[in-house]
């Protein structure tokens, strides 16, 4: 499953570099990196909208955001202890 993921994702850098080949052979370079850079701020904005209307307490549901809702000391003893039980010398 992971061969066919990384597959894919090889197929599209590879797509992505024979569609942006073609584009500067038909616009010009500098027509590339206007709308590389326009795409760019319409993700920015999109995500930036993403997070004005998500609801409210809706970044709890997701395990990576948790950090908003805890310390960051609890952070921190938390990785230790993960680090610790990994083998990896901590504060030493």
């Amino acid at each position: 499953m992971l061969a066919t993921f990384d597959l894919l994702w090889q197929l599209g850098r590879l797509g992505s570099l024979v569609l942006g080949g073609l584009a500067a052979d038909a616009l010009g370079i500098q027509a590339v990196y206007y709308l590389g850079g326009a795409l760019l701020l319409l993700a920015g904005a999109i995500g930036w909208h993403g997070l004005l209307t998500r609801p409210a307490g809706a970044h709890t549901q997701r395990t990576g955001a948790r950090c908003h809702e805890i310390g960051q000391s609890e952070i921190r003893v938390w990785m230790e202890s993960a680090m610790r039980g990994r083998g990896f010398p901590v504060g030493e």
